[in-house]
């Protein structure tokens, strides 16, 4: 990220990745299977709708192979993935996976349904990675270049077949997020059951039970589960993200319901709830794609997304030049019974909670989120010269976000408004009262920035002991469990953060010292 801006901006959109040639040659035979080889690993950048792999844990394996799904970042290539799901360990590749559960014989016919409408699966089944965790696996030894998964563009679920069956909903309205147009496709054919073409790939769709079960996105949740996390931007952006697309005139109850009717649908117009349960659907396992046309698509790709997510993955995925089957070929030997990855990228746990439901413990790329309402009152032209060196992020209004990441940014950002005499009044007090006898010694941005942290932490109503023995408890609700874990982990960077820059303020003053 080259900017705080841009983190805030680009970790909904996702990040330019920048892939490295992994070596191959297009003229090996095992990349016979596609004319497009070549450019999985000579392209240099993919941009991603929204970036994820993962599967869903739960007690125990539902008939449902439903799982915190996963979004590639496509451009008209293949992109290798930027960052892994954490679980299992980048060893766990290696290692044979157990044997299907129960259910098996229903995903074996799920299989056959996509190979009798024209998908190649060479050597790659739906099973039980262990543990809950739904996901892909080989059934055969695989070399690296060898195509595993071919889904010919009728099997895929996108934002074209949505225009040309709904498009009349939204045609004289505001344009409707891609998401929400894929939401009420999903929906409908939901409502045609069997007679829909791909009946069973709805069929499979996570349920709002399935989504209570394993957390689900935060779109999904009450405002009571979102307080748990005592998180303000968390709970803020999950009401954003739902009214982005639930307060379109489109959408509005009436006028839904006539546009329903009149494109002769069966049944009841969707209710809000429906939509709520597609989108948080959709979003959670659609990929955002650049078609064969240029156009950008939202695209369900029946058994794709079905791969959890791990990084660096096994695999690279993409939609081929011609936009006609979406493509995914391993980038390195897999043993039979190697689970088959791919994944989302850089992103933090409150993004990966927000949009997918689920949270990893310990990621290099996650960061706490800091109160730094006083900055609103900072000083406006060294405020905006911190914005524009990328150091503050905005909201979408322009002014100064009350919330901004922990880190080398937001420090440095406090050190240039400290420069520029430009601290607002109420910080700087308390950063001087913060710094004590040594206040003289160490630079009154780094002094501000642990004055900015202490405050953060003082808003917990529990201590991390106190959370953790909480979760002990074996009857807590999923929600209330995830909520939990996300505020050990936001205190836990917070307190590293500030004992990090005790250990800079001291190493200064000795300095000072020293000279």
């Amino acid at each position: 990220m080259e900017s705080a801006t841009q983190i805030w901006l680009l970790i909904w959109v996702w990040v330019v990745l920048i892939i490295p040639s992994s070596g191959i040659s297009p003229f090996n035979p095992a990349m016979r299977q596609t004319a497009i080889a070549h450019t999985i690993y000579n392209s240099y950048s993919y941009v991603a709708e929204a970036s994820r792999c993962g599967a869903p844990r739960c007690g125990r394996p539902s008939k449902r192979p439903s799982k915190r799904a996963k979004q590639g970042s496509i451009s008209r290539g293949f992109d290798p993935g930027s960052r892994g799901f954490g679980r299992p360990s980048p060893a766990a590749s290696k290692l044979p996976i157990p044997a299907s559960p129960p259910e098996g014989p229903e995903w074996r016919a799920f299989e056959s349904w996509l190979v009798e409408r024209g998908a190649h699966l060479n050597g790659v089944e739906l099973a039980d990675c262990g543990e809950g965790l739904r996901g892909l696996r080989t059934t055969k030894a695989c070399n690296r270049g060898d195509e595993l998964i071919r889904i010919p563009r009728s099997l895929i679920l996108d934002t074209k077949r949505a225009d040309a069956r709904l498009g009349a909903l939204w045609a004289d309205g505001p344009p409707l997020p891609r998401y929400a147009k894929l939401a009420l496709l999903v929906l409908l054919e939901q409502q045609l059951g069997p007679t829909s073409d791909v009946a069973p790939y709805i069929e499979i769709l996570p349920t709002p039970a399935d989504f209570e079960a394993e957390g689900g996105p935060t779109t999904l949740w009450t405002k009571e589960e979102l307080e748990v996390a005592e998180c303000p931007k968390l709970s803020t952006d999950a009401v954003m993200r739902y009214e982005r697309w639930a307060s379109s005139p489109v959408l509005e109850h009436d006028a839904f319901a006539a546009g329903w009717r009149a494109l002769g649908l069966d049944g009841a117009a969707p209710s809000k709830a429906q939509l709520r349960w597609a989108v948080a659907a959709v979003t959670s396992r659609a990929y955002g794609a650049v078609d064969s046309d240029g156009s950008q698509a939202s695209l369900l790709i029946p058994m794709v997304d079905m791969a959890n997510h791990q990084h660096p993955p096994n695999t690279a995925k993409g939609l081929e030049e011609d936009g006609q089957h979406f493509v995914v070929i391993a980038t390195q030997p897999l043993p039979k019974g190697a689970q088959v990855f791919l994944s989302y990228g850089a992103l933090p746990n409150i993004v990966l909670l927000s949009q997918f439901g689920f949270m990893l413990s310990a990621i290099s790329q996650d960061y706490a989120i800091v109160d730094c309402a006083h900055l609103k009152e900072a000083e406006p032209t060294a405020a905006l010269e911190a914005v524009e060196q990328g150091l503050l992020m905005r909201d979408a209004d322009g002014t100064i976000s009350t919330w901004q990441p922990a880190g080398p940014q937001l420090r440095a950002a406090l050190t240039l408004l400290a420069e520029r005499d430009a601290l607002p009044a109420q910080l700087l007090q308390q950063a001087c009262h913060t710094g004590g006898g040594t206040a003289a010694s160490i630079p009154t941005g780094t002094i501000a920035y642990a004055t900015m942290i202490k405050r953060t932490l003082s808003r917990f109503s529990t201590t991390i002991a106190q959370d953790r023995a909480a979760l002990k408890d074996v009857s807590l609700a999923p929600r209330a469990r995830l909520a939990l874990r996300f505020r050990i982990e936001q205190q836990v960077i917070l307190n590293r953060e500030l004992a990090s820059q005790g250990m800079q303020a001291k190493a200064h003053a000795t300095s000072k010292l020293q000279t």
